[in-house]
C-alpha cells in the first residue's frame, strides 16, 4: 500500500499543473495548454493508464508461492528493517515533480508530464515484476507473507533512479544551459549536482542490501529500469516541446517580399 501512494502524489502533481508560464530566462513558450494536457502526449496511456496497471496488480494479483525465475530457497539472512522508509522515497519523487515545475523554461509543462510519464510507469513495471514474479526477499521465512515474496525488483531502486535520473536531465537541458558559457555544452561545475542525484540513488540502492530486503540483482535491476523510463520519456516530451517551439518560432517571421508591379520591396509576416 505505503508504495503506491506515489502514484497519488504524481497524478496530483499533473492534474493540479499550473497553466501559467513561470516568468523568468526569455524563451519562446508554446501556448498554455487545456484539458487535453491531461490525456495528449502519452498521458492517457503513460500516467493514467500505468496508475490503472499499478493498483490492479497490487490489489488483484498475490505473488507466488513458488516463485518464477528464481529459487525457492528460504532466505535464511536477518531483517534488518528499512533504513529509507518508503515514504522518504515517495517524498523525494514529489521534491522531483516540484523542481521540474519551478524551474523557469518554456519546456516545464511538457516535462512536468514526462516526469509523471516516466514515473508511474516505472511504479507499474515494478508492481507487475513484484506480483507476477515473487522472488523470495533475503530475509524471506514467512511463505504466508505476500510481502517477503515482492524482492524482484527494487521499488527503491527504480523509483529513486527514476527521478534522479528525469532530475538531472532536465537541469541540463533547461536551467544549467543558461549558465554555461557559449557553445559549452557542460560545464564542469553540472557534475557536483549530477553526482550528488547519483550518489543519492546509489545510496538507497546500497541500504536495501544491508537492511536484507533485496538481492544485488534486484537492486541493479531497478536502477536500470527506471532510468531507461527516465531516459525514454525525457526524449519524448524533448522532442514534443522542441516541435512546438519550431512551430512558435515558424509563425513570428518577417520576410522582404517584392511589391505587386515589381516597383520595391515590402515586408511580410506573421504574428
Amino acid at each position: 500500500m505505503k508504495r503506491l501512494a506515489i502514484v497519488a502524489v504524481l497524478i496530483t502533481a499533473v492534474a493540479a499543473a499550473d497553466r501559467s508560464a513561470v516568468a523568468g530566462v526569455p524563451e519562446p513558450e508554446p501556448p498554455s495548454p487545456g484539458w487535453e494536457y491531461l490525456y495528449d502526449g502519452g498521458a492517457l496511456p503513460f500516467v493514467w493508464g500505468a496508475a490503472a496497471v499499478a493498483l490492479i496488480a497490487h490489489f488483484a494479483i498475490t505473488p507466488p508461492k513458488t516463485p518464477r525465475l528464481f529459487s525457492n530457497e528460504p532466505g535464511g539472512k536477518p531483517f534488518n528493517g528499512d533504513t529509507v522508509p518508503f515514504y522518504a522515497v515517495v517524498g523525494y519523487a514529489g521534491a522531483g515533480a516540484i523542481g521540474v515545475a519551478l524551474v523557469p523554461s518554456g519546456a516545464r509543462m511538457y516535462h512536468l508530464k514526462g516526469y509523471a510519464e516516466a514515473s508511474l510507469t516505472t511504479v507499474a513495471l515494478t508492481e507487475l515484476a513484484k506480483e507476477t514474479i515473487g522472488r523470495h526477499r533475503p530475509h524471506y521465512s514467512d511463505p504466508n507473507d505476500p510481502e517477503q515474496r515482492r524482492s524482484f525488483w527494487s521499488g527503491h531502486a527504480s523509483t529513486t533512479f527514476a527521478t534522479s535520473t528525469y532530475l538531472g536531465l532536465y537541469l541540463h537541458g533547461h536551467l544549467f544551459n543558461h549558465w554555461r558559457a557559449p557553445g559549452q555544452s557542460l560545464a564542469w561545475w553540472e557534475l557536483v549536482p549530477d553526482a550528488a542525484l547519483a550518489a543519492g540513488s546509489v545510496w538507497v540502492g546500497w541500504t536495501r542490501l544491508h537492511d536484507n530486503q533485496h538481492n544485488p540483482s534486484d537492486v541493479i535491476t531497478g536502477a536500470a529500469v527506471g532510468t531507461a523510463c527516465s531516459v525514454a520519456f525525457y526524449a519524448w516530451q524533448e522532442h514534443l516541446y522542441r516541435g512546438a517551439k519550431r512551430e512558435l518560432e515558424r509563425g513570428h517571421q518577417l520576410a522582404l517580399m517584392p511589391m505587386f508591379g515589381g516597383r520595391g520591396l515590402g515586408l511580410s509576416g506573421s504574428f
